[in-house]
């Protein structure tokens, strides 16, 4: 629900979190659970409206990090059972992970990012499979022909084949996408306000971080209102 601090006096937190898209609500939601009294301050009029709205919602582990793999490994198993993450019901129904697989297309410009990436799944153990172009063109019906390398759209180039084919490609099944991202935060902010510990206040904006003794304690927001945490 929205919350208006007008006519309080200086509220106090434990945690205020500034956003409310996929990654604030899921700091609430976690915080909340733990017993922690939160805050979520946006300036849009409800949850997921800023740059979630317009996530493309890919799920994958292709990282060249190895603990970035390792991080999206495990959120992948997060949506694989969803329903259980969010805990209760919501009456907009639930996001779903929509499994359909990744495929990287290998050619000179992606062979290094490619490197990076299979020694960080082969430390852990997660699985992949090298596709020729022959298998490539018989699992998608893939164009070989290589455009390589990226332009702009403005370039006279964009779009031009450079007289190679590609080489190959790899495919890694553990990936996909969510359906709705802006449900997901919703899903996540009915998890977080169901602990009765999380609140929201959208249509507000946070123009300072207040400091005291050397650290953060709270947030000042443009109408004056100062909130501690």
């Amino acid at each position: 629900p929205l919350r208006s601090f007008s006519s309080m006096r200086q509220p106090s937190y434990d945690a205020v979190i500034i956003g409310a898209g996929v990654i604030g609500t899921s700091i609430a939601t976690e915080l909340s659970r733990h017993g922690w009294r939160t805050l979520n301050v946006d300036k849009l009029s409800g949850v997921g409206l800023g740059s979630t709205s317009y996530s493309s919602g890919i799920l994958r582990m292709t990282y060249s990090v190895l603990d970035s793999v390792k991080f999206a490994w495990e959120g992948y198993h997060y949506w694989q059972s969803w329903e259980d993450h969010i805990g209760v019901e919501d009456e907009k129904g639930l996001a779903q992970l929509r499994s359909c697989g990744q495929v990287i297309i290998r050619s000179a410009e992606s062979e290094a990012f490619i490197t990076k990436t299979l020694a960080c799944f082969d430390k852990l153990g997660l699985p992949y499979e090298m596709w020729d172009n022959a298998e490539l063109q018989r699992r998608l019906g893939f164009d070989l022909t290589s455009y390589a390398p990226p332009r702009r759209i403005d370039d006279d180039s964009f779009g031009e084949p450079n007289g190679r084919e590609v080489d190959g490609a790899v495919y890694f099944p553990t990936a996909g996408y969510i359906s709705d991202p802006q449900l997901a935060c919703h899903n996540l902010q009915t998890a977080a306000l169901a602990t009765g510990r999380a609140e929201f206040a959208f249509g507000q904006s946070v123009v300072e971080v207040t400091r005291e003794a050397g650290r953060a304690s709270g947030v000042r927001l443009a109408d004056g209102t100062v909130i501690s945490a």
